[in-house]
C-alpha cells in the first residue's frame, strides 16, 4: 500500500485532523454517511471536474478501488458534476456524495443493501456496502465556453407532413376518416425501429393474446411524438413518425449509432367510452366463465393424479413415463401446439400437486385463475421449473420430481415430509416470450 493510501485510511479510521464530525449525516439523495474530515470549503457546481479516490468495502476488507487500473492509470478518478434539474434519476451514492464535498474531505457511505432486489456479487449476506470517499480537487468548469449548438441531420424524405406539434410524418394509408376525439380509446398497433431494426413491436413485445395496445387518447401539454400522430390519423390509416435524435447527448438504449427513432404506427379502431366499457365487460364475462369452467375440472384432475400414484407405485406407467437427463419422469397426455418453454419465459399454467403418500399440496384449479412461473428466478422447487422446459404451450401431461429436486431431506416443515416425492399435473396455458 502507497504512503498516500496509508495516511487516508489513518484519517478514516482514526478521524483525525480539522473539522470531524461523529453523526449521521445524508446526502441531497437519501444516502446515510459520516465525515472523516470535513473542510467545510466550497462546493462544486454543476459542470465542475472532481478529482477523487474511492475505496468498497465488505466489512473491513477493501474489495474495489475507484484508480490505478488499465483503463486509467493515474492516482485518482475523475467525474464531472451533473446537473440535477435535468436528471431524471437518482445519482450513485459516491456521485450524490462529491456534490456536497469540498477538497480534503473524506466520508463513508453506508449504503444499505435491503432493498436491492439482487445484491452485488460478494455482497449477498451483507447488509450494507461502505464507500470510503476522498475528494482530492475540483477543476472548476470554464464559464466562457458557449456551447456548440448542434443542428439536426435532413429527415431521409422530403414529402412528409406535421403533427400538431411538430413532428414529422409520412403516411402510408390515409383514408381521411373521423380522427379520435379526447376521452375515446384508440386500438393500434405499434413498431419502433433504429435505422438497422425493429427494436419494439406491440406484436413481438405483447402481453396475453392480444398483439394490439389499447390507450385513452388524451392531448396534454407533453404529449408524445404518438400520441400526436394519433390525433391526425382515422381507423385504417397507417404512417411512419420519425423523431430526431442525432441532436442528443445519450441517446436511448438500442439507438446508440442511429440518428433516427422510426415509429410505425397503424390505428385499428377507435372507441367511445360507452362501448369500451361494453368490452372490457364482455371480457371479465367471458373470463368468469373460463374460471369456472377450471374450477370443475379440479375433481378429475384429483382423480386422474391418484389413479395415476397407484399405477406408478404399482409399476405400472414403465412403457408411458419418459425419463429427463436429471432424474424427473414426465407423461404427455395432451400435445401442445409446438411453442417450447425457455429461460425467461412467463408460462401461466394450471397445476396440481400432490406428495407421494397421496396428500395434496397445492393447485391452482380452486381459483380458476392460471399461475405464473418465470423461467430461471428460481420461484418454485428446481424440479417443478425445469419440468415446465420437457411440456409446450398448450400441453398437458404428468410430472413426477424426486424429493432431491423438490424439498429434500429437509422437507418444508408442517407441510412436506423429509424425502418426499411430488407428482403434479401441468395444464400449460400460454407461454410468454
Amino acid at each position: 500500500m502507497s504512503n498516500l493510501n496509508i495516511i487516508f485510511f489513518a484519517l478514516l479510521f482514526l478521524g483525525v485532523s480539522c473539522g470531524t464530525k461523529d453523526k449521521f449525516e445524508t446526502t441531497p439523495d437519501g444516502y446515510s454517511f459520516r465525515y472523516h474530515v470535513d473542510t467545510e470549503g466550497a462546493i462544486p457546481e454543476a459542470g465542475d471536474e472532481v478529482y477523487y479516490r474511492m475505496y468498497v468495502r465488505l466489512g473491513d476488507t477493501v474489495v474495489h478501488k475507484s484508480f490505478n487500473n488499465v483503463q486509467n492509470q493515474r492516482p485518482f478518478s475523475a467525474i464531472k458534476i451533473p446537473d440535477r434539474t435535468l436528471l431524471k434519476r437518482k445519482l450513485k451514492p459516491h456521485e450524490d456524495a462529491l456534490t456536497i464535498m469540498s477538497p480534503g474531505d473524506s466520508i463513508t457511505i453506508y449504503y444499505t443493501t435491503d432493498s436491492l432486489k439482487r445484491k452485488p456479487l460478494g455482497f449477498e449476506d451483507e447488509n450494507y456496502i461502505f464507500y470510503d470517499l476522498v475528494m482530492v480537487d475540483v477543476k472548476k468548469k470554464d464559464k466562457s465556453e458557449k456551447p456548440v449548438a448542434k443542428v439536426a441531420k435532413p429527415l431521409p424524405v422530403e414529402d412528409y407532413e406535421v403533427t400538431q406539434n411538430g413532428y414529422p410524418v409520412v403516411f402510408h394509408i390515409n383514408k381521411e376518416g373521423q380522427t379520435p376525439r379526447v376521452g375515446e380509446y384508440i386500438n393500434f398497433r405499434m413498431y419502433i425501429r433504429n435505422d438497422e431494426k425493429v427494436i419494439f413491436s406491440t406484436e413481438k413485445n405483447k402481453i396475453g393474446k392480444e398483439t394490439y395496445k389499447t390507450a385513452p387518447y388524451t392531448i396534454t401539454n407533453n404529449i408524445s411524438p404518438q400520441m400526436d400522430a394519433f390525433g391526425m390519423m382515422s381507423p385504417g390509416d397507417s404512417l411512419t413518425l420519425y423523431y430526431q435524435i442525432d441532436t442528443m447527448d445519450r441517446k436511448p438504449a438500442g439507438f446508440e449509432d442511429s440518428d433516427m427513432v422510426y415509429y410505425d404506427l397503424v390505428l385499428l379502431d377507435v372507441q367511445t367510452v360507452g362501448e369500451y366499457n361494453n368490452q372490457q365487460r364482455d371480457k371479465r364475462n367471458a373470463e368468469e366463465i373460463k374460471k369456472q369452467a377450471v374450477r370443475e375440472r379440479e375433481p378429475a384432475v384429483k382423480e386422474l393424479l391418484s389413479k395415476t400414484l397407484q399405477q406408478y407405485k404399482n409399476d405400472e406407467l414403465n412403457l408411458k413415463l419418459r425419463n429427463a437427463t436429471n432424474g424427473l419422469k414426465y407423461m404427455i397426455l395432451e400435445p401442445g401446439n409446438g411453442i417450447k418453454i425457455e429461460s425467461a419465459n412467463d408460462v401461466r399454467h394450471h397445476f396440481y400437486c400432490i406428495m407421494e403418500n397421496g396428500e395434496p399440496f397445492g393447485g391452482s384449479f380452486g381459483t380458476g385463475e392460471p399461475y405464473s412461473v418465470l423461467i430461471g428466478t428460481r420461484k418454485v422447487v428446481t424440479g417443478w421449473e425445469s419440468g415446465l422446459r420437457l411440456f409446450e404451450e398448450g400441453s398437458k401431461g404428468i410430472l413426477i420430481v424426486p424429493s432431491a429436486l423438490a424439498y429434500g431431506e429437509a422437507g418444508l416443515e408442517g407441510k412436506v415430509p423429509p424425502n418426499t416425492d411430488l407428482i403434479f399435473y401441468l395444464d400449460i396455458e400460454e407461454v410468454r416470450k
